[in-house]
């Protein structure tokens, strides 16, 4: 048989259509009816109607849904009978027809749904809700996860069932901007509703639920910008005012007096600046005001731009001044020009149009270069070539845009100075040793006292042994510098020494300290090794008497190249 709404083929005996989902009802003529014609059948259905483009919700009212309440939906049709006429292959309705009932709300297939067994043509018994009602009654319920997995669950590639729910979800986000606009349901509810709907895997859908969202969105914020600047406004403070009513929308209700209040609060904000200059005594003060007078210029008079463009200019040269002073007050040591530079550096970073913070940082970095410089050649006159090094390197990180920390630091990288430790060596005697960089000494009684690159020279009679350290320099440096110190586990009565000698291969001397004790002071020394190849320690005791606990400590043993 056809559908008598859609004109489809459908199997005899449905109930509903397999293509439009509308409700089939079949009255047949009583068989004990003369007039009964067995072949022919008259069918009155309630259903989808297609002119409509599908079945409409119904609409308890903003206040009943979202949330609220389930949407409800109707079943039946009015139903037909059977009367014979004159004319035995017709048949006619009766004189009094029930009047149709208009469908409002989900009336057609919004309860029940056939089931139907693919592929036999036969209509089941089996009804149930349409995914349309049960994505739009988890809308009103705030089940916005679940709306959407229902409808792409069952609706987005079901032909049948998709036809029954977009037309009822479209209607749905009518609904809810009907409601919004009406302030029936708050802007959060809205929202939620019309994200579950975007989330729904049609693009029509989809597209719709955005651009909505998007106009409450807009306004939502707007209407919050609005607000927020009328509460700034009240409490005088005025810049703040204009950066929220500069938010408002065009389309928002207010707009127009928010335009008017940004000229407003201006011009009030121009009245103002002159006593806050005044009253400025600090990089916050003047940050303040400089950005009151920037947000004003925006929206001042013409008359009155020129007096606040001078109070700008004012106040950013106080602002620069107060930076320099906050890098000069952070500049405690070397560790504190990172800190200081730091300073600089937020200050450009908030304000990059401030060309004074600029020419102040290169002030401040020409001052550095010069600072680290005279430094680094006191460091190195006096042989304290590690920390020349440790200066150079840290300063080079801190500013690395310095043309002259960067040229000296690759002339006196890491091939400038040499450790001890990183040359070849041999020890001599059975009291001498070697204490590698990265370690402490502890002499042979115990006792941890100095830090690594050391070598300990414990002397016996000169008669016997004198402890020899032997380095192997091949002519490549040029200086050399260590601290000389001495230890002595003696009883306080003894009075004993030792000397101390720097030699090379013919036993020339470089350098020597003589009659050092217990009471002796270290002392830090510099040396000429120019075109020396192989160097030598030498430690004699300065007596004819056992002193094999006086230890000659020789640390911090470094090599230059110039």
């Amino acid at each position: 048989m056809k559908c008598p709404n859609c004109g489809e083929n459908i199997a005899d005996g449905c109930k509903f259509c397999t293509n439009c989902g509308s409700e089939i009802k079949i009255t047949t003529a009583p068989e004990n009816s003369v007039n009964a014609q067995p072949s022919g059948v008259q069918m009155q259905y309630t259903g989808y109607n297609q002119n409509n483009n599908g079945p409409q919700m119904q609409n308890n009212g903003p206040s009943q849904g979202f949330g609220q309440q389930n949407m409800g939906y109707q079943n039946g049709a009015p139903s037909m009978q059977y009367q014979p006429n004159n004319n035995m292959n017709q048949f006619q309705q009766p004189m009094n027809k029930p009047k149709k009932k208009k469908h409002t709300g989900v009336i057609v297939l919004a309860s029940v749904l056939a089931v139907v067994v693919a592929g036999t043509g036969v209509c089941g018994g089996v009804y149930y809700t349409s995914a349309g009602v049960k994505s739009v009654n988890y809308l009103r319920n705030a089940q916005y996860a679940s709306a959407t997995s229902e409808y792409n669950t069952r609706a987005a590639n079901n032909a049948l069932q998709k036809k029954i729910a977009d037309p009822m979800i479209t209607d749905y986000v009518s609904e809810v901007k009907d409601a919004y606009d009406s302030e029936s349901i708050s802007g959060f509810t809205a929202l939620e509703n019309l994200k579950a709907i975007k989330s729904m895997d049609d693009s029509t859908l989809s597209t719709l639920a955005s651009d909505t969202y998007t106009a409450i969105d807009t306004n939502e914020q707007s209407k919050a910008a609005y607000q927020a600047g009328g509460i700034a406004y009240a409490g005088g403070n005025y810049a703040e005012a204009i950066s929220q009513y500069v938010l408002v929308d065009p389309n928002f209700v207010n707009y127009t007096d928010a335009q008017t209040k940004i000229t407003e609060a201006a011009s009030k904000l121009a009245s103002n600046f002159n006593s806050e200059l005044d009253d400025a005594d600090s990089v916050d003060d003047y940050e303040k005001l400089m950005a009151e007078v920037t947000t004003a210029l925006g929206y001042l008079p013409d008359g009155m731009k020129d007096d606040a463009e001078t109070v700008l200019a004012s106040a950013t040269d106080s602002y620069v001044s107060g930076i320099g002073d906050q890098f000069d007050a952070a500049v405690a040591n070397y560790e504190g020009y990172q800190a200081a530079f730091d300073i600089i550096d937020a200050a450009i970073e908030k304000h990059d149009d401030i060309q004074g913070l600029k020419d102040l940082r290169d002030e401040k970095i020409t001052e550095f270069e010069d600072l680290v410089l005279t430094t680094m050649d006191g460091f190195v006159a006096n042989g304290y070539y590690a920390e020349a090094k440790d200066l150079l390197e840290t300063a080079a990180a801190i500013a690395p845009e310095s043309t002259k920390l960067s040229e000296y630091l690759a002339s006196h990288g890491e091939d400038w100075i040499t450790g001890v430790s990183e040359l070849s060596a041999t020890y001599w005697g059975d009291e001498t040793y070697f204490v590698p960089e990265d370690h402490y000494c502890v002499d042979v009684y115990g006792n941890q006292y100095v830090g690594g690159n050391t070598i300990i020279l414990s002397p016996s009679d000169y008669e016997n042994s004198d402890a020899l350290f032997v380095v192997d320099l091949e002519g490549k440096y040029s200086k050399m510098s260590y601290t000389i110190s001495v230890y002595d586990d003696e009883e306080d009565g003894y009075d004993g020494a030792v000397s101390f000698g720097v030699v090379d291969s013919e036993y020339n001397g470089l350098d020597s300290v003589t009659g050092i004790k217990k009471t002796s002071k270290s002392q830090t020394r510099v040396v000429d090794v120019s075109g020396i190849d192989e160097l030598m320690f030498l430690a004699i005791p300065d007596v004819d008497t056992s002193t094999t606990n006086i230890s000659v400590i020789i640390s911090d043993i470094y090599f230059i190249t110039e």
